[in-house]
């Protein structure tokens, strides 16, 4: 892990670890509702988009 120097990334990897924690949320939420063949589904496409 680098230190972020500029403000603008400073506030891009807060936003970024906001973002990691709501996806995992909702993957967690999905995964109660739906059970594990579609959370791992859904693994694998976000895990393509990326």
């Amino acid at each position: 892990m680098h230190v972020p120097i500029k403000p603008s990334e400073y506030i891009f990897t807060i936003l970024y670890n906001i973002l990691d924690i709501f996806y995992t949320f909702i993957l967690y939420i999905i995964y109660r509702m739906f059970g594990t063949k579609t959370y791992f589904f859904l693994i694998c496409l976000c895990t393509l988009q990326f």
